[in-house]
This record gives structure tokens, sequence and C-alpha cells, in this order.
């Protein structure tokens, strides 16, 4: 948003509805009609001209991808990225991806990954916080009448652990892949995090838990992993089962946090050599 602020460029949105949607008040054109339908509209028409922008956009794109590809031969998980990362390239064709709030959904889009696979995807956003996701993961497979994998962290799983009743009785199977790094993790990358009195009663909220037992509790498949490579034979295992099953990631709060802040820096970095 910052950067169309700042560019003065024509800014076009595109809506079915007559609501406004410009929070930075820099809109010059708006259509009210289907997105999807707009995209058909204009996908016959011939460009006189390629952007100047696509050239320096797809290099910045591309060094973007080859960091995060980097993190690939990483023997640990020392930042979630590799996480997500891990799940993306071994998703099953054809299935369902839900991405849980917080962090699970802005590391899915930092990776930026690219797929042929044909995976349906959807999030809770807004004003629906933790809360519910997995009854959301639970309602989700059973639309789509399909396997399903939810990517979400530790405090969104306890904030609905009861909901694992209904994914152990689900007909198609789910397996939730949770995060766990013992409490608040997207709180860790915010300014509130150098406060260093209340940082980790407030905002934090570690609760010292793992979840072998709610799995046991729910007659859930569990898997624990501590590595992409053990992650990796645990997906392969939880999607060939035909059952749903709990992996749990654990991490470092704070090394992801400072992994996080020295990745970005150094995409940053080299994506300013290309001015």
């Amino acid at each position: 948003m910052k950067y169309i602020q700042e560019s003065g460029a024509e800014y076009i949105v595109v809506n079915d509805t007559p609501f406004r949607q410009d929070p930075i008040h820099s809109v010059t054109t708006r259509l009210e009609m289907d997105p999807i339908e707009f995209c058909r509209e204009i996908s016959g028409m011939e460009s006189t001209q390629q952007s100047e922008l696509m050239t320096p956009f797809e290099a910045a794109d591309k060094i973007c991808r080859d960091i995060v590809a980097e993190l690939s031969s990483e023997s640990e998980f020392s930042n979630e990225l590799q996480v997500v990362k891990t799940i993306f390239e071994n998703i099953p064709d054809r299935c369902g991806l839900f991405l849980g709030n917080s962090m699970p959904i802005r590391d899915a889009d930092a990776c930026g990954f690219t797929s042929n696979k044909t995976v349906n995807v959807v999030v809770n956003r807004g004003a629906s916080g933790i809360d519910g996701n997995l009854a959301t993961v639970s309602g989700f497979a059973a639309g789509i009448d399909r396997p399903t994998v939810a990517l979400i962290g530790d405090l969104a799983f306890l904030h609905d652990l009861n909901s694992l009743s209904l994914i152990s009785k689900s007909r198609v199977p789910i397996t939730v892949v949770v995060i766990n790094n013992d409490g608040g993790g997207i709180f860790s990358m915010l300014p509130v995090s150098e406060s260093n009195d209340h940082f980790e009663r407030l905002f934090g909220t570690p609760h010292g838990l793992t979840f072998e037992r709610a799995a046991e509790m729910f007659d859930l498949m569990y898997f624990k992993t501590g590595s992409p490579v053990d992650l990796r034979n645990n997906c392969t295992v939880a999607f060939n089962s035909g059952q749903s099953s709990i992996i749990e990631v654990c991490t470092d709060r704070q090394a992801n946090a400072e992994e996080h802040k020295r990745l970005f820096a150094k995409v940053e970095s080299a994506i300013a050599g290309l001015i």
C-alpha cells in the first residue's frame, strides 16, 4: 500500500460491491463488477507494449525465490518459513490448504511458492482472529470433499482444541501441521517485543505445552518433527495414510524472529541492487 501511495500511479480497483475499498485514498478508477469476469475480459486484450516494470519485478521475484530456496539446505528449523516451504513442496495434488491466522498466512505469502498442482486455498481473515481455525478446516474439507492440509500456530490450535473432535470424524483425511513456538510468534516481529518487562506475560504468552496427548484424546495420528527432513518424511506418511493426523513442529520463537529479520534484510539488500 505504501508503494502504491507514493507511486502516484493510476490505481484501479475492481470489486463486485459498491462499497469503498480505498484505505489509502488513492483509487483513481473504480469498476463495480466480478473480479474474475474482469480478468476474463482483459485476458484477450493485446497490449501495445510490455510494462517497464515487468523486467525488474521478475528479477526481484527470482532473487526472493533463490534466497528462500536456500532454506532447504538447513538441517533444523531455525526459520518457520522452512516449515511453510516444506509443506508447499510436499502437499498432494487436488487437495485443500488452510492457512491459519497470524504468521502462517504471512509466511506463506512471503514464500511466494508456485506450483502446477491444483490446490484449493482458504483462510480466515478480518475480525476472526485465531478463533475457530480447526472448525473452519473441518467445514472446508467437508465442503470440497478432498483431503486437506491445515497450517496453523500453537495458540490457534489451543483456542479451538475441542474442534479436533470434528477433524477425527471427518470423512476426508485432514492433516493439521501445527507450528509450536510456545506462544504468539507474530509479536516477536513487532516493536513491542523490546518491552522486556511485560512482553512475555502479555504478548508472548508461553504455555509450555505439546500436543501428543491431544492427538491421543481424539484418536488422531501424531508426528513430532524437529527438522525439514523429518517433516518431509512425516508428510509422506500422513498424506498417504488416508487418516486424519497432527504433525507438530517445535521451533524457537526468538530464533525465528531473528532469522526472519536476517532473511528480509538479505532480500532487501539484494533487490536494492536492481535499482
